[in-house]
């Protein structure tokens, strides 16, 4: 393998058959309103995975805002990461899936949510005192039945 081997040709030689990333992070700038956020996530993997040789398994994400770690302001902040704007980006991540289902990219049905519990992160579902069960609500109607 030489190093300038493309994605395409990696996936192929280590036997990689799909992909995906850990949070948004990692497609579009975490700092800002989270209907922009979620709108740039979007754009990002649309246009990613018209690139890939292999299905894109998109997550969402719950938020971000690690400041809690740091002494000082570190930038990079979701901010309005409502249960309710959070339930818009479920509905928008499940179109894709469901759209790269109907074209038959994606061999399953399969979206990763981050996360259940990174409260250090403020990306989590568990309930709180501030919205309550608002998120798991919103994967509730979005995915359920």
């Amino acid at each position: 393998m030489c190093k300038d081997a493309t994605a395409t040709e990696l996936y192929g030689y280590l036997g990689i058959d799909s992909v995906t990333s850990y949070n948004w992070g990692c497609s579009a700038n975490l700092d800002g309103e989270f209907a922009d956020v979620t709108d740039a996530y979007m754009q990002k993997i649309e246009e990613e995975n018209g690139k890939l040789s292999v299905p894109f398994y998109p997550n969402i994400s719950v938020g971000w805002d690690n400041n809690v770690r740091f002494n000082k302001f570190i930038p990079g902040v979701i901010k309005n990461n409502t249960p309710e704007a959070f339930k818009s980006a479920c509905e928008k991540v499940k179109a894709f899936a469901d759209e790269s289902m109907g074209r038959r990219i994606m061999k399953a049905p399969f979206i990763t949510v981050n996360s259940w519990n990174e409260w250090t992160e403020t990306s989590y579902l568990e309930p709180d005192d501030l919205y309550g069960y608002g998120y798991l609500e919103a994967i509730k109607e979005v995915f359920g039945e």
